[in-house]
């Protein structure tokens, strides 16, 4: 097997579409496409995010806090998907709503389910690795 067809950073870099459920399970017709835990972007935002914690915890008076003692706040959870959110089909009031990290972060916050569904979709690497037979097949188009 060539090596390349397991690498996920640039199709985690692309997204992949999660269909979002509501809390009991049922489908809601919501897909938000995701920036995966692979990508630059998710990378970047997770950087962004523990800087701000520890930043956070210093100020409280914990000097001796590293990056690695923490364990991201429920809001920086919600910037790092907001930041990783690449598209949605929300709406609101009956209208389109614009996919944008203040948007997504606002959805984060108020739907923690859905917080929990996009985080645990973009670690999954079986979202946005393409299958050996599926790269064979675009390989030959």
């Amino acid at each position: 097997m060539d090596i390349d067809k397991l690498y996920t950073r640039e199709t985690s870099e692309a997204g992949a579409w999660c269909e979002i459920t509501d809390p009991l399970g049922a489908e809601t017709g919501l897909k938000f496409k995701i920036a995966g835990a692979h990508s630059d972007k998710f990378r970047r935002a997770m950087t962004k995010a523990q800087a701000k914690q520890l930043n956070r915890e210093r100020a409280r008076g914990r000097k001796d806090v590293t990056p690695e003692d923490l364990e991201l706040e429920f809001d920086l959870m919600a910037d790092v998907l907001a930041d990783c959110t690449l598209e949605w089909n929300a709406e609101k009031d009956g209208k389109d709503w614009p996919c944008n990290a203040e948007n997504a972060r606002t959805v984060y916050l108020n739907a923690p389910d859905v917080r929990r569904q996009v985080f645990q979709f973009a670690s999954d690497a079986r979202h946005y690795f393409l299958s050996p037979s599926s790269a064979d097949a675009s390989e030959s188009e």
